[in-house]
């Protein structure tokens, strides 16, 4: 997905304002109305919701016995997903309700977006935890079993499906993950987290994907508001499976997902059904659980004893805006009248680690040749300040039109 954004530059030194051209169609940002009421399963009857209101819920998680894991989700009115530029999107902020010291925890809280029409979701995973020997701290879930047909309230919800090939760090400086600031411990000294998730129609056949983290309150005296991280796909082919913006970087236990209708190719051996094709149409719920037994306990040897927690949602909304479409807005283009030299300037995600996004800048003398036209510049990383700067060296042509585009997200290791 790209958005074309340009500048005419003058041979007089000038700032100029930064001009998007939005494809017809992009849906303005609307909240959708939730209930107070969440739905709570809770199996084991030994985990609790509280505190709920429409925005807002304390979820509590105790060890289960394997019956079944608690979760709490939302159906609401559905957002349309059909036309070109439908977006949908979800954000909230999480604090830790006790410590989580299972090293086993890593992607164990999911975060689920989906359509109950076609019983399929989206899922995040996200790492929390302690584990020395992970860096990862998102990755991105397609499932086509959302919910038990024959009871509903016992969805599986973020337990199945294939993980895509890509990956993004924990949202802290150099990506570093032994520190204790990471989603372990409870807040004030765990700090406050916000969550992004969001698909955008980008073609009749074609999901842009966005999951995104950023702390913004400190954690533990740190200083690390700010900081964050991001997980995205561009292309994601709905009837296919396939990842677009890599031929390679596909589910990665089959050549298919099973989210929305597969096509009509057999999507892994242990499937010998064909899907049937379809494309999704809207989205009408969100929901979470913790896909381990004991997610915030650890053992015997824990310094901090067996360990209930949860985490403390607070500001949740439900809408239709397009995440991806303020961070390649160019901001700032100046040249220098003697040297030629363009300075460009564009909001970027705020993610400061090597794996994070990467943008590509092309330059053409002629709008007409940006279909033809291949980056000047490939894969500069985003500043972990919000603002990227780069710059063309020695332009002469009187007039430069510029397009900032997301690079796609890099494989996981």
């Amino acid at each position: 997905m790209e958005n074309l954004i340009e500048g005419i530059m003058k041979k007089t030194r000038r700032v100029l304002s930064a001009l998007m051209l939005l494809a017809a169609g992009w849906a303005k940002a609307g909240d959708v109305t939730l209930s107070p009421d969440w739905t709570f399963y809770n199996p084991c009857a030994n985990s609790g919701l509280s505190n709920q209101t429409a925005t807002s819920f304390d979820f509590y998680v105790r060890t289960n016995t394997g019956a079944g894991r608690p979760k709490v989700y939302q159906i609401f009115t559905p957002v349309n997903m059909s036309g070109i530029g439908a977006a949908f999107s979800v954000q909230f902020d999480a604090e830790l309700l006790g410590w989580c010291q299972n090293p086993g925890a890593v992607g164990s809280w999911r975060l689920t977006i989906g359509d109950t029409n076609k019983n399929s979701e989206l899922i995040g995973l996200v790492g929390i935890g302690q584990n020395d020997n992970r860096t990862d701290a998102l990755k991105i879930r397609m499932d086509g079993t959302a919910f038990s047909l024959t009871n509903p309230v016992a969805a599986p919800l973020g337990v199945a499906g294939q993980s895509w090939n890509v990956r993004a760090m924990y949202p802290m400086p150099n990506g570093l993950v032994n520190n204790g600031n990471r989603l372990q411990q409870p807040a004030p000294g765990g700090g406050t987290h916000r969550f992004f998730m969001n698909a955008v129609r980008v073609s009749a056949t074609e999901l842009s994907v966005l999951v995104k983290w950023q702390i913004i309150a400190d954690v533990g005296g740190d200083m690390h508001a700010g900081d964050g991280t991001e997980l995205y796909v561009l292309r994601y082919d709905e009837t296919t499976g396939f990842i677009g913006d890599l031929n390679a970087n596909t589910p990665t236990d089959t050549q298919q997902s099973d989210a929305w209708g597969a096509g009509t190719a057999t999507r892994a051996t242990t499937d010998a059904t064909p899907q049937p094709a379809g494309s999704l149409n809207q989205l009408n719920f969100f929901g979470m659980t913790f896909e381990v037994n004991d997610p915030f306990g650890y053992s015997a040897s824990n310094p901090l004893g067996n360990q209930d927690g949860g985490v403390r949602i607070t500001n949740v909304r439900v809408g239709t805006e397009n995440y991806f479409k303020p961070y390649t807005q160019i901001t700032g283009l100046t040249r220098d009248p003697i040297s030629g030299d363009v300075t460009i300037q564009w909001n970027s995600f705020q993610d400061s680690t090597s794996s994070g996004s990467k943008y590509n800048v092309t330059a053409v003398d002629n709008l007409e040749d940006f279909p033809t036209a291949t980056p000047f510049i490939m894969g500069i990383p985003a500043n972990s300040s919000g603002i990227t700067t780069n710059i063309e060296s020695s332009t002469t042509a009187p007039a430069r039109f510029y397009r900032i585009s997301l690079d796609p997200r890099p494989p996981g290791i």
